[in-house]
């Protein structure tokens, strides 16, 4: 049996193209060490974040947990205000009432 002529470049086609790929492979892998350490370098030079925008970053955690807390203890204080406000009224509106009975009992009003 004989193969084909066209069978026959399709296989050294597929065999060339494979061998490019592994050339390209061991090319990177021939370059790793280089682009590891530039890396590296790079990593080196970088500064590491300024304590300032950590303690920023915690203020703001703080704050919001206080604005919270500021936030449920005023709403503690105005519900406790509204009630007083509402005694008052009622305290308020009894003295007038007793004040004019008393008034129209002795004949005044």
């Amino acid at each position: 049996m004989r193969r084909s002529p066209d069978h026959s470049l399709s296989d050294l086609d597929e065999l060339q193209r494979s061998q490019a790929e592994l050339a390209a492979q061991i090319e990177i892998l021939r370059r790793m060490p280089e682009i590891l350490k530039k890396q590296e370098q790079e990593k080196s030079v970088t500064l590491p974040p300024s304590d300032i925008l950590t303690h920023t970053i915690r203020e703001k955690k703080f704050d919001e947990v206080v604005s919270k807390g500021e936030i449920k203890n005023n709403r503690k204080a105005l519900a406790r205000n509204a009630w007083l406000t509402v005694l008052l009224l009622i305290t308020m509106a009894v003295l007038l009432w007793w004040a004019y009975r008393e008034l129209a009992r002795l004949g005044l009003i």
